[in-house]
C-alpha cells in the first residue's frame, strides 16, 4: 500500500465528487486543496527546496502559509524532522498532521490538487517514492463548459481564459496518461464511469489504494473541509452522481468554442473515446490566433505572479530560486 496518494486533474473534472465518495465510503482521508508551491514537492522544473537551518525552516513555513492554501487546513503547521529538511519531508509531515488531527483512524491520505498536475506525475513520483497517483479523465467539452460557467474562488473571473488553454492542458494530461499506462503506481478513473457505474469505479479505486470500507458514517466528511470561498463551486458535492447531467454542456456551450476545442485536440479525444461532433468548422487562422493569445496570456500571468512574490516576500523568493537552480537527482524523468 502507498503511504499517500495524489489526486491529479484539470479543474472542473469532478475531483470534489471523487474526494467525497472516497472519504465517505472508505478509510481515506482526502485533504483540502493546498496549492503548494512547486519547489516544495519537486515538480514544474524544481528540485525540492532544502532547508539547512532552523531559521530558514521557520521562514519557509511562515511564507508557505501566505503563498498557499495551507491556512484553510486549520492546523498549526510544524516541522518536527531534524535538519536539514527538504520540501518533500515537510509535505509528508503536513499530510500526517492533517490526518492525525481530523481523521486519525484512516488508512490512506490522498492529497487533492496542484501543483501535481497530471503532466507532473512522473516528476512527482521520482521524489515521492512511497506515493501513488489517481488521475481523473473527463470529456474536455464538459470541462470547458464548467470552467466557462464557474467563477474562480479567489481572484475573480472564470476558470478559463481561452479555449486553447483547455485544449493544451487536456492534451498534456492524456499524453501523460498514455506514457504512464503500465505504471502500477498510477490509476486513471474516468469521470463518466464514476457517475454511471459508481460502485464499480470505486471498487477499482479501493483495490488500487488497498483500503477498507468505513464501518460507520463520519460526523465530518470531505465536504465540511471545503473553504468558504470555494463552496459555491461545489454545491452538488454530496449529491448522488447524476448521469443525466453528463451532456449538460451540449445545451449551452458555444458551438464555435466546441469546434475550436475539437479542432485542436480531436485526435486525442478520439483515442480516449470522446468523439468530436461540432456542428460548424473553424478556420485555421482562428485556431492559430487562439493559440497565440493563450501563449501571451500565460506569459503575462507568470510574470505577474513571480513579480508579486519577489516584492512581497523576497526571502521566500530566494529560496524558490535556489530550488530551481539545484540539480535534480539522478534518474529523474526529465534528465
Amino acid at each position: 500500500m502507498f503511504d499517500y496518494c495524489f489526486i491529479s486533474y484539470i479543474s472542473r473534472s469532478g475531483s470534489t465528487l471523487l474526494a467525497h465518495l472516497l472519504s465517505d465510503r472508505f478509510q481515506v482521508c482526502v485533504t483540502p486543496e493546498g496549492s503548494f508551491p512547486a519547489e516544495m514537492l519537486g515538480v514544474n522544473g524544481f528540485a525540492p527546496v532544502e532547508l539547512k537551518t532552523a531559521a530558514s525552516a521557520a521562514s519557509y513555513l511562515d511564507a508557505l502559509t501566505s503563498v498557499s492554501k495551507l491556512a484553510s487546513w486549520n492546523i498549526e503547521p510544524t516541522i518536527t524532522n531534524s535538519l536539514p529538511v527538504d520540501g518533500v519531508t515537510i509535505f509528508q509531515g503536513l499530510l500526517r498532521q492533517y490526518r492525525d488531527t481530523f481523521f486519525p483512524s484512516d488508512q490512506m491520505i490522498c492529497y487533492k490538487g496542484d501543483p501535481v498536475m497530471p503532466w507532473e506525475i512522473t516528476k512527482a513520483l521520482s521524489y515521492h517514492r512511497s506515493a501513488g497517483a489517481i488521475v481523473i479523465l473527463r470529456d474536455p467539452r464538459a470541462i470547458l463548459h464548467s470552467q466557462l460557467n464557474a467563477a474562480y474562488a479567489y481572484r475573480g473571473g472564470k476558470f478559463s481564459h481561452a479555449v486553447a488553454q483547455n485544449a493544451r492542458e487536456w492534451a498534456q494530461m492524456v499524453s501523460a496518461i498514455e506514457a504512464l499506462a503500465d505504471d502500477p503506481r498510477v490509476h486513471v478513473v474516468r469521470y463518466e464511469e464514476l457517475v454511471t457505474d459508481t460502485d464499480a469505479a470505486l471498487a477499482k479505486l479501493a483495490a488500487f489504494l488497498e483500503v477498507r470500507c468505513r464501518d460507520k458514517a463520519q460526523e465530518r466528511g470531505f465536504a465540511d473541509t471545503i473553504a468558504d470561498e470555494e463552496r459555491h463551486l461545489h454545491v452538488r458535492a454530496t449529491e448522488a452522481p447524476d448521469a443525466s447531467r453528463l451532456d449538460a454542456w451540449r445545451t449551452t456551450l458555444d458551438p464555435r468554442k466546441q469546434a475550436l476545442l475539437e479542432q485542436l485536440i480531436g485526435e486525442q479525444m478520439r483515442r480516449h473515446g470522446y468523439q468530436p461532433d461540432a456542428p460548424i468548422s473553424i478556420s485555421r487562422l482562428s485556431v492559430w490566433g487562439s493559440v497565440a493569445l493563450d501563449y501571451f496570456a500565460k506569459l503575462t500571468q507568470a510574470a505577474r505572479r513571480h513579480g508579486k512574490t519577489s516584492v512581497t516576500n523576497p526571502h521566500y523568493f530566494l529560496q524558490k530560486v535556489t530550488a530551481r537552480l539545484k540539480p535534480r537527482q539522478s534518474g529523474d524523468a526529465d534528465g
